[in-house]
């Protein structure tokens, strides 16, 4: 992960002031570590065993190997606890410690990655942990107040931002209710402060340790700060006894609203959703419950400044089926220019100021990447791409049409609801007479962006034209979303582990291979008209012909939308031909959930009547050849093994098995087969043979990182 975080920070760095030391780390030092003072710190240094005042420098600390640092900044960091009496902080040499990371969805079990912060600042208290819980062992994100980092100056780099980001990162997962994070960097010369937030790096000016020793103990007493709103965190969520609370209101109506304490709805306390980034928008979202027991959703985001609202879009979307609906919302928190205490101050090219959002949403299922059979996943992705219609039919585009933007709907949930698509964060509305915004690389979720939206990188970088961002750029990321779970998990929602090489790609290519990686994805199979085999063994021909049909209806598109002489649309200009173009997406999905139910139907009269012919004493006629896709969790495991894969999750090669045979047939294919009539020319493409003929056929091969 660090070239992406690399390249999330690059740029973002916004450099402090001059009065910034006296203004924000003086000020925020003296209101929350008692007994400081100017008079009080400088007594500190004078007294202490290791600061000579005569020579100013202190001792141990200079030109010497980095482990011969670990130990007397250590020793400082000690001292400053103890003698300014700070509670629930205690410092801990980690240099050599390996403190786990959690990365992506916890489903993945991805625990196995480790880093080492030098010094790492311990925290407890009810924003770090239940009071219930021994909290051990101590070198754990969970309870980081703040990483910090020991280099010597000949080996201090740039790359120590995106070092210690990696660490910061951390916190911010692990935690769910940082605003921010703070990291001391020092050497045997000079300390410096990062502040990693929602926008990216703030970084002080450094400090003279020796020359300026009191200044570099303000910055200990600073990462230090027995404050927990001084340390970033948002401390209206809160532990009490053994579970987790967020304090918020119950209503949106400001005229009887009251401030409540929801329960969060896991043992552990963590958010069932939270985007991996650092900078961005930060989304998480908890599930929760209110006093009266009623069950909720509450997400947490940063929006960039000049954007709608997105409490106002929710709004205008009330009622709708298959779109998340809002019950309260908060709004007046400081933006990131008030948490950095730069004010008034420009930020980097290209950064606006963020704001944090809280809303309280009515309460759904999972992620639709958590389902758990197939009718569900279908059904969930069905209604969704209905409620993305619904929104459009109201003037409002979603733009970030993701896994983590459609959840399930609850178990009872009606027809038009078992799926419902949240976080309007992107969503913009459409003016009906005029033209509609170009597309935007920097709009939505990389992985699931369109093939214009990625190729407008290049565009814009050489002063072209863009195409209208509309519904089409959506309704094609709902199919890579698709793409995305049919390939990467089994029928009964367990991901494949190692996951398929078309989700890193699709996570880490640059723009201009990324797009290409598209194109040939869904324009070459399209063109050659030849079979294709992507996710029968996962899911079962039934969900290859819905990618095949998909795949058809977009490819005319997508070739249109790639010349560069297009004209800005007007909504108005669209209104009839989106209906055809929903109405068509949704007939392929409504022909597959009745096949579906069919087969399922078939199934089970099968088993009845195998069950009634032993119960009988008669030998049971033979069962019908399952799905490839597996429907139970023993046909889970037997689908990984003959997928390369043994018990302990050790990639393993069966070249003996050979491929599925697709049959000649495609009935859900045939519903779009007006749009596939013209065949385009299959053409040279750079990335032919990585995704071409042999792309994914018969999965017989478990696929590495």
């Amino acid at each position: 992960m660090t070239p992406i975080l690399e390249e999330e920070l690059k740029d973002s760095i916004q450099m402090a002031d001059e009065e910034y030391f006296q203004r924000v780390v003086v000020g925020r030092v003296h209101s929350s570590v008692r007994g400081t003072s100017e008079s009080s710190i400088k007594a500190f240094v004078e007294q202490h065993p290791q600061y000579d005042c005569k020579r100013k420098s202190w001792k141990g600390v200079y030109k010497r190997p980095e482990a011969k640092l670990y130990s007397p900044f250590c020793e400082l960091f000690e001292s400053v606890i103890e003698d300014f009496k700070i509670e629930n902080r205690a410092v801990i040499d980690t240099h050599k410690t390996e403190v786990h990371h959690r990365e992506g969805s916890e489903r993945l079990g991805n625990n196995d990655v480790k880093t080492s912060p030098d010094l790492f600042v311990f925290g407890k208290g009810s924003n770090f942990h239940s009071e219930k819980i021994d909290p051990s062992p101590q070198a754990n994100y969970t309870y980081c107040a703040s990483p910090c980092e020991v280099k010597t100056e000949q080996n201090l780099k740039e790359g120590i931002v995106t070092q210690v980001g990696v660490y910061a990162r951390q916190c911010f997962i692990q935690q769910g209710n940082r605003k921010y994070v703070y990291s001391l960097v020092m050497t045997e010369k000079q300390a410096f402060l990062l502040q990693f937030d929602r926008n990216g790096v703030f970084r002080s000016l450094p400090v003279d340790i020796h020359k300026e020793p009191e200044k570099f103990v303000y910055f200990i007493l600073l990462v230090c700060s027995p404050d927990p709103s001084v340390l970033g965190f948002d401390t209206n969520i809160y532990w009490r006894g053994d579970k987790r609370y967020i304090e918020m209101f119950d209503t949106d109506d400001t005229d009887t609203r009251a401030r409540i304490e929801y329960e969060i709805l896991r043992v552990d306390g963590r958010p069932f959703i939270f985007r991996r980034n650092i900078r961005g928008r930060g989304t998480v979202c908890w599930k929760v419950k209110d006093p009266t027991g009623k069950v909720r959703i509450i997400k947490d985001s940063w929006q960039a400044d000049g954007r709608a609202l997105e409490k106002d879009l929710l709004k205008k979307v009330q009622g709708l089926k298959g779109v998340g609906q809002m019950v309260a919302c908060e709004d007046d928190r400081p933006s990131i220019e008030v948490l950095r205490g730069m004010e008034g101050h420009d930020l980097p090219d290209g950064i606006s100021d963020r704001f944090p959002r809280r809303l309280v949403l009515e309460a759904y299922g999972n992620t639709i990447d958590n389902f758990t059979s197939r009718t569900q996943f279908l059904c969930a992705f069905r209604d969704a791409v209905a409620g993305h219609q619904n929104m459009w039919n109201k003037n409002i585009l979603h733009r970030d049409i993701s896994t983590n933007n459609i959840l399930i709907g609850e178990d009872d949930a009606e027809d038009g609801n078992r799926g419902v698509v949240i976080d309007l964060d992107m969503a913009v509305e459409l003016p009906r007479l005029a033209s509609l915004a170009g597309v935007d690389f920097r709009t939505g979720t990389k992985a699931f962006q369109s093939i214009a939206v990625i190729a407008s990188a290049e565009a814009r970088a050489k002063g072209r034209k863009c195409p209208s961002h509309d519904h089409l750029d959506d309704l094609e990321s709902f199919f890579y979303v698709f793409c995305w779970i049919c390939m990467g998990y089994t029928a009964i929602g367990l991901p494949l582990d190692p996951p398929p090489d078309i989700h890193t790609r699709w996570e880490t290519l640059d723009e201009p291979n990324l797009a290409v990686s598209k194109e040939h994805f869904i324009l070459v199979p399209h063109g050659r008209g030849s079979e294709t085999d992507e996710v029968t063994q996962n899911f079962g021909q039934l969900f290859q012909d819905v990618l095949d049909a998909y795949r058809s209806f977009l490819a005319p598109h997508i070739s249109r939308k790639s010349k560069r002489d297009l004209k800005p649309q007007i909504l108005e200009e669209l209104q009839s031909s989106s209906k055809t173009d929903y109405a068509t997406v949704l007939t392929i999905l409504d022909t597959a959930i009745t096949k579906l139910k069919e087969e399922e139907t078939e199934e089970e009269s099968e088993k009845r009547r195998s069950l009634q012919a032993l119960i009988l004493g008669r030998r049971p006629s033979p069962m019908p050849s399952p799905p490839r896709g597996p429907s139970s969790p023993s046909e889970g495991r037997s689908s990984s093994l003959k997928r390369g894969r043994n018990d302990r999750g050790d990639a393993t090669v069966d070249d003996d098995v050979p491929p599925p045979k697709r049959p000649q047939s495609n009935s859900v294919s045939r519903t779009v087969s007006t749009a596939s009539e013209s065949r385009m020319q299959t053409r040279s493409h750079p990335m032919q043979s990585g995704e071409g003929k042999g792309r994914l056929r018969g999965r017989a091969a478990a696929r590495g990182k």
